[in-house]
């Protein structure tokens, strides 16, 4: 099994800053690239809520499944523990 250091993707939000120090923090088309990638992610979460929410309602079997699947069932795990160790670590930190 690989292990990877927690500390390498710390790498790539390090280096952004390193590497742009002309740039001024509060540049308005720094706001306006970080105004469209919010939007963005915002649309793209509407269009996955919207999707598995008609997923859900044209074949309802498909919701137990999806708690029993072998492949599919790891998402639900996974947002399980994260709900629960992302309020402890923001707790302790």
């Amino acid at each position: 099994m690989c292990c990877i250091p927690v500390w390498i993707p710390t790498w790539h939000a390090a280096s952004v800053p390193l590497t742009s120090p002309p740039v001024p923090h509060r540049s308005p088309w720094v706001t306006g690239i970080g105004l469209a990638f919010f939007f963005f992610n915002l649309c793209l979460f509407a269009m996955n809520t919207v999707l598995l929410s008609l997923r859900f309602y044209l074949r309802p079997q498909s919701f137990l499944t999806s708690f029993t699947d072998q492949f599919e069932s790891l998402f639900i795990s996974a947002s399980v523990s994260s709900a629960f160790f992302v309020p402890v670590l923001l707790i302790c930190s």
